[in-house]
């Protein structure tokens, strides 16, 4: 699995102005949980 480009992560966090570690972390997990549920999906439609 390749690694997201630091360039593109960088560019996230300055068009979200965060203001403190807290909503970077809140923002992580809302993205590890979309990923998770797109994995879920795509398993769940190869096993049918």
């Amino acid at each position: 699995m390749n690694a997201v480009p630091a360039e593109i992560l960088r560019e996230y966090v300055k068009s979200q102005s965060f203001t403190s570690t807290e909503e970077i972390m809140n923002a992580m997990k809302d993205m590890l949980r979309e990923v998770i549920q797109q994995v879920m999906e795509i398993e769940l439609e190869t096993e049918l």
